[in-house]
């Protein structure tokens, strides 16, 4: 009985080493292993150019793709408390932008940030100029969006960028 059971793990043993998964031939030749498969995977946003009166679509000549990981962590770095810029602040969504959940529910506060493609705004530097595009999150610090200011000037309503 004891050998059947010692053969009965063994096989069972060589079973899960079969089916695990392995790189391929050509993996193996490249000495490369592709592991995205274990990590999320950030996704850009791409800020375009609103084409409609409004200034509200993000349809046009795209301007810059955004990192969701890097406007995350930018968020995070931030906090709540406004620095010597001003920023972060509460976004009071003047524009009416269309946040998905959490971020759409009573009580969540939204708060923005300025993000830049390289390099993080300095809230400690009063005058800066934040540049156009915000990161928005809210008190818990789940991610709501990236958006962009409607006017080079960076004046105006923003929009989401997608």
């Amino acid at each position: 009985m004891l050998r059947f059971k010692v053969l009965l793990f063994a096989f069972l043993l060589a079973a899960i080493a079969l089916a695990a998964p392995t790189a391929s031939e050509s993996e193996l030749q490249s000495g490369e292993e592709d592991l995205n498969f274990l990590f999320a995977r950030d996704k850009d946003y791409a800020c375009r150019e609103s084409t409609d009166k409004a200034k509200k679509n993000n349809k046009g000549k795209l301007v810059e793709n955004l990192s969701k990981d890097k406007a995350v962590a930018a968020a995070k770095k931030s906090g709540l408390k406004a620095g010597k810029s001003g920023y972060p602040q509460r976004f009071s969504n003047k524009g009416g932008l269309k946040f998905a959940k959490p971020c759409n529910k009573k009580g969540h506060d939204i708060y923005e940030f300025p993000i830049k493609k390289s390099g993080n705004y300095p809230k400690e530097e009063k005058g800066a100029n934040p540049g156009r595009f915000r990161v928005y999150y809210d008190q818990y610090y789940n991610f709501c969006g990236i958006g962009m200011k409607a006017n080079k000037d960076n004046s105006g309503n923003p929009h989401l960028c997608t």
